[in-house]
C-alpha cells in the first residue's frame, strides 16, 4: 500500500521536504503510520503529539484504517452549500483584503446588523518585538474547513448570513490577515455568529503562522 504524506509548517521545516510518497506493508492505522513516522524522523516526535492527522481532506482519529493512495497530512496546532463566491471573492487569498465582498454578501432586505471581526498583524507577540509574519496553508482542505465553519454558523444561528476572507503568504505589520463578517435581523445573533466563525476558524482551519522576530523566526501554536 502507497500513501501519500504532505508535509507544512514545522514539519515541513523538520524532515525538509514539501511531500513524499511512503509504502506500508498490508493494513495499517494511523497509529501505526504515526510511530514509523516517528522512528524514520525521530526529530518530529514531539511535535507529532500535538498534531491532528487529516486523510484526502477530513480530519480521522488514530485508529482510522488507511488506504492505497490516500493522502496524508500532519496538522501541527494552528495560529478554521456555501453560495457561489461573487466576482472577485475569495475566501484564501495573496492579495490585500478589502471589506467591500464581504460586506456585499451580508447586504440582504432581511438583515438589519452586520458585524465585522478584522484581524491585522501586531508588531508584538509573546512580549516579543515582531516585524513580519507568513502563513502557510494546506490549501485544498482549508477550503472544505471554511465551508463546513460557515454552513455550520448558519444552522446554529438561523437568519444570519455568515462570510470571511483570509490571506496567505507574506504580510507585514498592520496587513490585514483575515476578516470574519456575519450579518443578522438583529445584533445579539451577529454578534454570536461573528464569534462563533472567527473561534471554529482559529481551531479548526490548518493554517499556521510563521513570525519574523527580533531574535529569530519561530512557528507559532507549539508552545506548551
Amino acid at each position: 500500500m502507497k500513501i501519500r504524506l504532505l508535509y507544512f509548517a514545522v514539519i515541513k521545516d523538520l524532515v525538509g521536504k514539501n511531500q513524499e510518497d511512503m509504502v506500508l506493508d498490508g493494513y495499517a492505522t494511523v497509529r501505526q503510520l504515526l510511530v514509523r513516522f516517528a522512528e524514520h524522523y525521530p526529530t518530529t516526535e514531539g511535535v507529532l503529539q500535538a498534531c491532528r492527522v487529516a486523510v484526502n481532506q477530513d480530519f480521522v482519529d488514530l485508529d482510522h484504517a488507511l488506504q492505497d493512495d490516500d493522502e496524508v497530512v500532519f496538522i501541527p496546532p494552528v495560529a478554521g452549500g456555501q453560495p457561489e463566491p461573487q466576482q472577485g471573492f475569495r475566501m484564501l487569498q495573496k492579495d490585500a483584503l478589502s471589506l467591500q465582498p464581504i460586506l456585499e454578501r451580508l447586504s440582504q432586505p432581511n438583515i438589519g446588523a452586520q458585524v465585522l471581526m478584522i484581524g491585522t498583524v501586531r508588531d508584538h507577540n509573546e512580549g516579543e518585538s515582531v516585524k513580519a509574519l507568513k502563513y502557510e496553508a494546506y490549501n485544498p482542505m482549508v477550503e472544505k474547513v471554511f465551508h463546513a465553519i460557515l454552513d455550520k454558523a448558519r444552522e446554529q444561528f438561523p437568519g444570519v448570513e455568515v462570510a470571511l476572507s483570509h490571506r496567505v503568504d507574506h504580510l507585514q505589520i498592520g496587513d490585514r490577515a483575515v476578516i470574519v463578517g456575519a450579518g443578522a435581523p438583529h445584533r445579539e445573533e451577529a454578534f454570536a455568529a461573528c464569534r462563533f466563525v472567527i473561534e471554529a476558524l482559529k481551531k479548526d482551519a490548518p493554517i499556521w503562522k510563521y513570525e519574523t522576530r527580533d531574535n529569530g523566526q519561530t512557528w507559532i501554536g507549539l508552545g506548551p
